[in-house]
């Protein structure tokens, strides 16, 4: 950035070329007058605003907003349907770089759209997504959901159920698959000693077709 005096007009010009927080300051004197300015100035990005299904959760994604390094504001995220289904998540900065949402309807599109500020990024403008839950109903009666206990427990991750389990897969919050394994028991024991510090979405299917999806953390 550059700053230049002519008479009584005093013109600041240059393109900021790097990421980050930049605070150019602007120095004037003249006589027994003295001014100091500061200016704050932020990077216009594209969120690259996406959605992803894993189970029944939807998970969101703005990784070209590096939200990480955010502050000063936050970020609302509506969910609507064509059928009316209204919702709002708000989330205030610094957060992650996605988010999950969960109870949202399914068999259904789901319309998502961003808008927000912050520095030292903004994304002026209003910004879209869609995807649909899908779930067939297949041995969704009255036995309700299976209910799998998960308890991480040093390097394992220590899973039972009251029904024999069939397929065990771990995802990351932005929707990558960690994990995938066979089973054939009502416990299993699956390794997360290579998994980093964080939260993860288990995804178990039971040997009589049914699903269930729930979070655990890795110290």
């Amino acid at each position: 950035m550059t700053a230049v005096l002519s008479n009584d007009t005093l013109t600041v010009s240059g393109t900021i070329t790097t990421e980050g927080l930049h605070a150019p300051e602007v120095t004037t004197s003249e006589g027994c007058v003295y001014t100091y300015w500061l200016m704050d100035m932020s990077l216009v990005v594209d969120p690259e605003f996406s959605c992803s299904v894993v189970g029944e959760d939807v998970i969101l994604h703005w990784p070209g907003m590096n939200a990480p390094l955010e502050w000063g504001d936050d970020m609302i995220i509506l969910c609507t349907t064509d059928e009316g289904f209204f919702d709002v998540l708000t989330l205030f900065l610094p957060a992650p770089d996605s988010a999950v949402w969960s109870g949202l309807p399914t068999n259904t599109e789901l319309h998502f759209g961003m808008t927000g500020n912050g520095a030292p990024y903004c994304f002026p403008g209003y910004f879209e997504t869609s995807c649909t839950i899908i779930t067939t109903g297949v041995n969704e009666h009255a036995q309700g959901d299976m209910q799998v206990r998960a308890v991480p427990h040093g390097e394992w991750l220590e899973l039972s159920a009251p029904v024999a389990l069939s397929e065990v897969r771990v995802y990351d919050m932005v929707g990558g698959l960690i994990a995938a394994r066979k089973v054939n028991a009502f416990s299993a024991s699956l390794p997360i000693a290579s998994l980093a510090t964080g939260v993860y979405l288990l995804h178990v299917v039971g040997a009589d077709g049914r699903v269930s999806v729930q979070r655990f953390v890795k110290q």
